[in-house]
C-alpha cells in the first residue's frame, strides 16, 4: 500500500509539474533571458539603452525563479532533495563551455592585448572565472564595473556567472531547512518561503546600507560585484517560484469579488 502510495505520490509530482509547465522548455522564461541578455549586449555595444545592464539583475531574479522550480519539483518527486545531483548537474552544464570561452579568450589575448597589465588581468581573471570567484578578482584587479580598465577586460562577463555560482552553493541547502525543518508545523512550501523571504529581506537591507552609509569596507562586502548584495535577486525569484501555486488562484479569486 506504501508502495502504491508514493507511485501515486510521484505521478501527482509529474503531472503538477506537466501542468506549472515546469518539465518542459519554458518560452516565457526563455523570452525574458534574451530579453536580459540583449540589454546588456546593446548597453555594451555603445547603443544609448538608459538601464541596460539592469539585464543582470533581470537574469539573477530568472535564475533564482528556475533553480526553484527546479528543485521543488525533485521535492514533489521524490521527498527529497539531492544536493549531490545538483552540483553535479551543474558542473556538466557549466564548466565545459566555460572552459572553451576561457581558453579560447586567453590564447586571443596573447595576440590582441599589450603583454603588460591588460594580459595579465585577462589571466587572473580566467583562474578566476574557473575557480568561481571571478568577481572577487576583478573587484581587486579592476574595481568599478563601468571603469575603462574594467570594460578593457574580455573576461569581465564572467563576474555574473561567479556570483550565480556561489549562490548555487548555498541555496539548495537553504531551501531544504526551510522545506523540513522550518516547514515541519507549518508546511514544506510555506516555510521555505518564511526562510528565503528573510535571507532575500536581509541581503536587500545590507545593500541599501553599504550604497547609503559609504562604510569602509562597504564597497568589498556588499559591493558591485558582492553575492550578499545580490543574494535578494535571486531571493526574489526563489519567492515568486515558491508562491506560484497562490499567484495562480489570483485571477480567479479577482473574478469572484
Amino acid at each position: 500500500e506504501s508502495g502504491k502510495m508514493q507511485r501515486l505520490g510521484v505521478r501527482t509530482g509529474q503531472e503538477t509539474s506537466k501542468r506549472s509547465g515546469t518539465g518542459a522548455r519554458r518560452l516565457d522564461v526563455q523570452g525574458l533571458r534574451a530579453v536580459a541578455v540583449l540589454a546588456v549586449v546593446v548597453y555594451h555595444a555603445g547603443v544609448p539603452l538608459p538601464g541596460g545592464f539592469t539585464g543582470v539583475d533581470v537574469f539573477f531574479v530568472i535564475s533564482g525563479y528556475v533553480i526553484t522550480l527546479m528543485l521543488l519539483r525533485e521535492w514533489q518527486q521524490s521527498g527529497r532533495i539531492s544536493l549531490s545531483q545538483f552540483y553535479l548537474r551543474r558542473f556538466k552544464r557549466l564548466v565545459p563551455a566555460l572552459g572553451v570561452v576561457v581558453s579560447v579568450t586567453l590564447l586571443a589575448s596573447i595576440f590582441f592585448l599589450p603583454p603588460i597589465g591588460e594580459e595579465n588581468r585577462v589571466l587572473y581573471t580566467a583562474a578566476g572565472a574557473l575557480l568561481f570567484a571571478a568577481n572577487v578578482v576583478i573587484d581587486v584587479l579592476s574595481g568599478d564595473y563601468f571603469a575603462v580598465r574594467s570594460q578593457s577586460n574580455p573576461l569581465l562577463h564572467t563576474w555574473t556567472l561567479a556570483v550565480e555560482e556561489q549562490f548555487y552553493v548555498l541555496f539548495p541547502l537553504l531551501l531544504v531547512i526551510g522545506l523540513t525543518v522550518v516547514g515541519h508545523r507549518i508546511g514544506s512550501r510555506r516555510g521555505a518561503f518564511i526562510l528565503i523571504g528573510a535571507v532575500t529581506v536581509l541581503s536587500f537591507t545590507l545593500a541599501e546600507l553599504a550604497s547609503r552609509l559609504d562604510l569602509p569596507f562597504g564597497e568589498s562586502l556588499f559591493g558591485f560585484y558582492s553575492p550578499l548584495s545580490r543574494a535578494w535577486e535571486f531571493g526574489v525569484g526563489s519567492l515568486v517560484a515558491l508562491a506560484a501555486p497562490v499567484i495562480r488562484l489570483l485571477p480567479g479569486r479577482l473574478t469572484e469579488m
